[in-house]
């Protein structure tokens, strides 16, 4: 019996991960998992959002489909990831499962290694190339408070040389047509400029 004020784990918790889809559809009675691949998302999760359009494709390439599981939304999708993560090994999301291989990948990824997982071949558990786009860039440096206070920082810097570079275009400018140039007799072609 749990103490009072506790909810007894629900048997469902300790699912063997090849029962994964048979026990998540039970538990949620409408819904059935038609698939063995399995993708775990979050809301604002950048990297997820980032492997979308790749999952539209590889679902229009291969006609199959790919279980999206929200594990923020849902305290079951939570409990079946960590049950196929064990020992928080990746921890992060994206996190893809093919419940048919067993072959996991942890984060974002490329295609090729995407299309690999649900065709059921070797795939690369970690395996990210990052985009080289500036927007990305801008977006990883502007990650936790270290990142905004640093990304703060590089923006005041670049407005420092912006500012400086202006400042002395406009005293150039200012300056333009008063510089004074005296010729000394008998020096012939030697310039003496005064400021």
């Amino acid at each position: 019996m749990a103490p009072s004020g506790f909810k007894r784990t629900r048997p469902y918790a300790f699912v063997d991960p090849r029962r994964l889809a048979f026990t998540w559809s039970r538990q949620k009675n409408d819904i059935d998992l038609p698939t063995n691949l399995i993708m775990f998302t979050g809301d604002n999760c950048d990297h997820c959002d980032e492997m979308e359009p790749n999952l539209v494709k590889l679902e229009k390439e291969f006609n199959l489909k790919i279980a999206r599981l929200n594990v923020w939304r849902s305290q079951i999708n939570f409990k079946l990831f960590e049950k196929l993560d064990p020992s928080q090994k990746c921890g992060g999301l994206p996190y893809f499962y093919n419940t048919k291989t067993k072959q996991r990948i942890c984060g974002a990824t490329t295609f090729g290694n995407l299309r690999a997982w649900a065709r059921d071949k070797p795939c690369n558990m970690f395996f990210y190339v990052p985009s080289k786009s500036k927007e990305t860039t801008e977006e990883n440096k502007s990650v936790g408070l270290l990142g905004r206070v640093s990304g703060k920082l590089n923006s005041m810097k670049e407005e420092g040389k912006e500012g400086v570079k202006r400042k002395v275009e406009e005293k150039l400018e200012e300056r333009k047509g008063t510089d004074k140039i005296k010729r000394e007799e008998g020096e012939g072609e030697k310039v003496e400029v005064k400021q």
